[in-house]
């Protein structure tokens, strides 16, 4: 047992899942990341969406193609003379095309807006991965985490059990007194208890993960592998990265959407020119023989829509100027938030090293504090100190190391990178 506390609380950020938990049901991070890829609810959610924008935005094009139509029909009549009743047949079939030449560049912008709503659906379709990559990594983490704590706290009950026969043999040697006998025992009950919570801890963290990898139902998972979170040796440029970001991307592509209204609205000043073709086919048989053939150009203007045109453009304007607002207001927060998060990733890589520092410190003093006490060196009161401070330093930095990890992954949220592809 304190060979595996020794695994789980030493090393330079690393936290290690040991092959304890190896078996049918436990998972690699790897594993992990391939599973989330094919079956998390959002991710599928967002790729159906990215197909369907790209469908529109083909369907665009289809407004510069001629419109082609054609029908037949079939008539039978009958007249009624001097008790006589003529029954007429008549046969018809048409060809129609229509190729809009001029619409004031209606469907320029259609195109423009379905190129800018299929950009947007990318690059949300990045944000979502980038998302799930952080929910992965942190429920990841956080199973990791609860499992390593179930074995710290066992280990932690285990001394806890043989510091109170350690006192409940001084006691018995007459030099130690009873309210410190029972307080060893209570210490040794809320160890207990210590390991019941975490336990349950660890099957809220297990239910977590099922979410974030898309399953359904209860599962016994457990997960293995390493993590090393390891900082950028030099300063990011922030500019650079935020320009790459999917909040500014959506946030362009929005503005692109906004700017192709402006241009739909303006439409509405222009006259619209097509021209139209047929042929047509009539007669009383079958095929019918008489045929006859018609083309022209339409031209035709709104002149006065009851002023709908102007409050069109008028809203389209305003929902531009909204849009470039968006947009810087999305590039301040973007870099805000990127500084923000490299700078709690430093912090907790450097709150790291301090706990490795004092859990090192401390399980030196609580080894010679324990041979002080059985040799009556030091009081109980003495020894207790120390023997709490090093649980509450084991179980900070494990959480320590829990908390780097999930810096990490929001530092890479916060550059819209992640482990989903």
């Amino acid at each position: 047992m304190k060979s595996l506390i020794k695994i789980i609380m030493t090393g330079a950020g690393l936290i290690s899942a040991v092959s304890l938990y190896a078996g049918e049901n436990t998972i690699t991070w790897a594993e992990a990341v391939m599973e989330a890829a094919k079956r998390n609810p959002d991710l599928v959610a967002s790729y159906a969406g990215v197909r369907g924008s790209r469908a529109g935005y083909y369907g665009t094009y289809s407004d510069f193609l001629p419109q082609v139509s054609v029908g037949s029909g079939f008539n039978r009549s009958g007249t009624e003379s001097q008790g006589f009743t003529t029954i007429s047949e008549s046969y018809s079939g048409n060809l129609s095309a229509r190729q809009t030449l001029f619409d004031g560049f209606r469907n320029v912008a259609n195109v423009q807006t379905g190129k800018a709503q299929y950009q947007v659906s990318q690059a949300n379709l990045q944000g979502v991965k980038s998302q799930v990559s952080f929910d992965l990594k942190r429920a990841f983490a956080d199973l990791l985490f609860s499992q390593e704590l179930v074995v710290l706290n066992e280990a932690i009950a285990e001394r806890r059990r043989e510091n109170a026969r350690l006192v409940d043999f001084v006691f018995e040697g007459g030099r130690e007194n009873r309210g410190n006998k029972l307080l060893s025992t209570a210490s040794f009950h809320e160890a207990e208890l210590g390991v019941s919570q975490s336990r349950r801890d660890r099957q809220v963290a297990q239910k977590e993960l099922l979410r974030v990898l898309g399953r359904g139902g209860d599962g016994d998972i457990r997960v293995t592998g390493n993590f090393m979170p390891t900082p950028p040796k030099t300063k990011p440029d922030f500019f650079k990265i935020a320009e790459a970001t999917p909040r500014l991307d959506v946030a362009e592509g929005q503005l692109d959407v906004a700017k192709a209204g402006v241009t739909r609205a303006q439409s509405q000043f222009f006259p619209q020119v097509a021209m139209t073709g047929s042929l047509l086919q009539s007669g009383n048989g079958f095929y019918p023989e008489d045929s006859g053939w018609a083309m022209g150009v339409s031209v035709s203007f709104p002149f006065f829509p009851g002023g709908k045109s102007l409050f069109d453009f008028q809203q389209a304007k305003a929902e531009f100027d909204s849009s470039q607002a968006r947009l810087r207001g999305v590039s301040l927060q973007v870099g805000v938030d990127l500084e923000r998060a490299y700078q709690d990733f430093l912090n907790s890589m450097e709150r790291l090293a301090i706990d490795d520092e004092l859990l090192e410190a401390i399980e030196v003093r609580a080894q010679i504090a324990r041979s002080q006490y059985e040799s009556g060196l030091i009081s109980f009161q003495n020894w207790d100190d120390i023997e709490n401070l090093l649980i509450i330093r084991r179980r900070q930095r494990l959480d320590s190391v829990r908390r780097s990890i999930i810096a990490e992954a929001s530092w890479e949220r916060a550059q819209g990178k992640g482990w989903i592809f």
